[in-house]
């Protein structure tokens, strides 16, 4: 039945998502049962993969204006329960509006949490590091990331 299925999702999701380096947790804005699974998501995702993933929040049909069931209130509220949220990305794969935008995103807090930048050249480099990798300045315990 119906608990079966959703067994199954679960597994193929674990699948593929260990040693995953971010997670799109998506939501519909047309149907408010999305949203509330949003927690269980987000366990299966912070008990299975990787203590650092990336993870993104991300309104979709957002073009279904006149069948909208989560009002931009309601989904905040969710995004609140988490320290990882700040933001939540709406987009509409209809129309393609803001779907460029949440890669680019995605991609920006990937070199955030993979990259440091270097005081003395400015260069981006390896946060693994100790040494800049252009210009070979020790890296002082003030290097900020991006």
């Amino acid at each position: 039945g119906i608990l079966e299925e959703r067994k199954n999702i679960v597994n193929y999701f674990l699948s593929y998502s260990y040693g995953a380096d971010a997670a799109l947790i998506l939501f519909d804005t047309s149907n408010e049962k999305t949203l509330n699974g949003i927690a269980n998501w987000v366990k299966i995702i912070e008990d299975n993969c990787r203590s650092n993933v990336v993870k993104l929040l991300i309104a979709t049909k957002i073009d279904l204006k006149e069948k909208r069931e989560v009002s931009k209130k309601k989904a905040m509220e969710y995004c609140n329960n988490y320290n990882w949220c700040k933001e939540i990305i709406k987009t509409s794969s209809k129309t393609g509006e803001y779907v460029e935008e949440t890669f680019l995103t995605l991609a920006k807090n990937l070199l955030k949490r993979n990259l440091q930048k270097c005081k003395d050249c400015g260069t981006f480099f390896s946060i693994k590091l100790k040494f800049c990798s252009f210009c070979g300045e020790k890296i002082k315990m003030d290097v900020s990331p991006i």
